[in-house]
Parts: structure tokens; C-alpha cells; sequence
């Protein structure tokens, strides 16, 4: 990304403001510093200058960041691309109004590609204790960033995220027929729960219908 590009500055406003900032702060920060160190007379009003200067920047520093947590989370979070600005405006659904303040559209876009490849190929839903630490390892995205998406961008809590796909499974598998040489416990199993009364109340939930119920229809 070149800085001197005025699209890229504008949609990184935030950063490139920030930026500045941080770089006038750690001047008056250490600059009072100097002085008191290159002066001769030890009470001066350049000593008590550098008692105070450092803890009053550090403070403000401190207040803006308050106001601006998203800066915390890294550039690689809150910078825009040029070249990903505009694909991002047309892809992103209109949940993205929504979306987690940290990240910006072509983020969220990134991650959420990246999850539903995930998802398709690797199928870890089925694996019974599959958390959201582990998906945030498997995706390389932290932790809190990855817990920020799934609640607003998906609009559901981790658990009920994996048990949708685990229960679309288990419709296809007994849509199949696999239900005919296995328990209940067992396909509920083999759907990555780790107990009949978890699976059953996921699959009420989901499908509207206990298993049973659901599956007398392929009877």
C-alpha cells in the first residue's frame, strides 16, 4: 500500500489520525526529558516540567485510546486496502451494518471466506469439544476477534453456530438411511454431540422436531 495514496488515507482515516497523534505524544513525551537532563540547574521549571509532562501525555495517550479501542487491535485489523475498498462495499450483506466495529469489510469478508472453507472442507463440527479457541487457532484469527464475528456477524453464540451444521448433518444422514443400523446416542455422536439430551434439544431447536419425530417420515 503506498501512504501517499489519498483513497488509501481516507478509508484509514482512523489509523493514519492515530498515527499522527502517537508520534506528537512520544515528542512531548521525551522532549521535557531532554531538557532536564541538558540542564544545569536541578530545580529548575524544566525539572518539574519533566516530573509531570510524561504522566500528563501518558494519561491523554491512555483517554484516546479509551475512546479508540479498535486502535489496539493491530493495523493489520483496521487498515483498508485500496484494492479491497470497493469489492468489499459490493459483497459485504446488509448484517454488515452490524458488524463488529474492529474490523473493517474487506476483514470481515476475509474471515468470513476463510470459516466457511473451513467449515465445507474440514468439517470440525463434528468433532465432540470443537470450541471457539480452537477455531480461532485453526484460522489463525484471535481469539476475541473471532468471537466478535460469530455473535454479530452469524447473530448466534458459538454453540448454536456449530450445532446448526451439526444438525443439518444429521438430516442428511438420515435422510440417507444411516439411521436404520444405529442408535440414537450413536448418531448423535457421530454428529459431534457428546450426549442424547444435548442432541435431542439441538435438534428440536434447529429442525422443530425431535429426532424421533423426525425421523418417522423416512420410515
Amino acid at each position: 500500500m503506498r501512504h501517499g495514496d489519498n483513497d488509501v488515507k481516507e478509508a484509514n482515516k482512523t489509523t493514519v489520525n492515530w498515527l499522527f497523534f502517537f508520534c506528537c505524544v512520544q515528542f512531548f513525551l521525551f522532549y521535557p526529558y531532554f531538557i532536564n537532563n541538558s540542564s544545569p540547574f536541578e530545580n529548575s521549571i524544566n525539572h518539574i516540567i519533566s516530573d509531570f509532562s510524561g504522566a500528563f501525555v501518558i494519561i491523554l495517550s491512555a483517554a484516546y485510546l479509551f475512546s479508540r479501542p479498535e486502535l489496539l487491535y493491530g493495523l493489520s485489523k483496521v487498515l483498508v486496502p485500496i484494492n479491497d475498498k470497493i469489492p468489499a462495499v459490493e459483497k459485504v450483506k446488509a448484517s454488515s451494518t452490524n458488524s463488529s466495529k474492529f474490523l473493517s469489510k474487506a476483514k470481515i469478508i476475509e474471515i468470513d471466506s476463510k470459516l466457511t472453507e473451513h467449515i465445507e472442507s474440514n468439517e470440525p463440527f463434528l468433532n465432540q469439544g470443537y470450541n471457539l479457541k480452537d477455531l480461532s487457532r485453526d484460522l489463525d484469527v484471535p481469539l476475541y476477534i473471532m468471537s466478535s464475528f460469530i455473535n454479530k456477524e452469524k447473530g448466534v453464540n458459538f454453540s448454536d453456530f456449530l450445532n446448526r451444521y451439526r444438525i443439518e448433518y444429521c438430516k442428511k444422514k438420515i435422510a440417507e438411511g444411516e439411521w436404520r443400523n444405529i442408535t440414537l446416542e450413536g448418531l448423535g455422536y457421530d454428529c459431534g454431540f457428546s450426549n442424547r439430551n444435548s442432541f435431542t434439544a439441538a435438534f428440536k431447536k434447529f429442525a422443530g422436531k425431535t429426532p424421533s419425530e423426525f425421523i418417522k417420515k423416512y420410515k
